[in-house]
């Protein structure tokens, strides 16, 4: 019985290290999501305040993580 061999894949590229640019606006994006999301759901009919309080903890990382970017660039 002959045996095929199978061939893996090529390995993927590491991606580019992230610029400072980058890094920012991608906070600035994410930020802006989650505070729109924060209003919707706040002014809704019904808030669900389990969902408001992980809005509210991921806007805090997100300030925090800028300073924390700031000090290592």
């Amino acid at each position: 019985m002959k045996r095929h061999r199978i061939s893996k894949p090529p390995a993927p590229k590491p991606d580019a290290p992230a610029s400072v640019e980058g890094i920012r606006a991608f906070g600035e994006f994410i930020g802006g999501v989650h505070q729109e999301a924060w209003q919707r759901e706040l002014n809704s009919n019904q808030p669900d305040w389990t969902l408001l309080l992980g809005l509210h903890l991921r806007l805090a990382e997100l300030e925090n993580m800028e300073s924390a970017v700031q000090e290592l660039l």
